[in-house]
């Protein structure tokens, strides 16, 4: 079996493990859940996969992993009212050491929908997070 696919799949569940079943975005302040992530990077190439949210001991501040086509990602965000701030790398996967910066808004559905960069690169992506559940 190939490393890539152990340490994704480890990562996975690992990610998965701090979770509730069936968890999903809560109204108000909570967005800790398990999520579908479907988007279009800053060079055009489109991607689709798992993203899980958790809470940490601030007030407003969120982990954020990611495992989509080709890559495990991970990364810190910051609610403001419906805006989410985040910044993240890529762990594993071809552009392993990539780094960017998201902007998420919240919608009526508990969405997140918003716009990722990566530095160094021309372009804005597009990423849409969606409940599970």
């Amino acid at each position: 079996m190939p490393r890539a696919f152990v340490t994704a799949a480890a990562f996975l569940l690992a990610v998965t493990a701090c979770t509730l079943p069936g968890s999903q975005v809560e109204v108000g302040d909570g967005l800790a859940g398990t999520y579908v992530v479907n988007g279009v990077d800053a060079i055009g190439i489109e991607y689709s996969g798992t993203a899980v949210i958790g809470e940490t001991s601030r007030p407003n501040e969120f982990v954020f992993s990611w495992i989509v086509t080709g890559s495990i990602q991970t990364g810190t965000g910051t609610r403001s009212g419906d805006t989410v701030e985040v910044e993240w790398q890529v762990t594993e996967g071809p552009r392993s050491g990539s780094t960017g910066r998201a902007t998420y808004t919240i919608n009526e559905s508990g969405w997140l929908v918003g716009e990722r960069t990566i530095d160094g690169t021309d372009g804005v992506g597009t990423e849409e997070i969606i409940p599970t559940g």
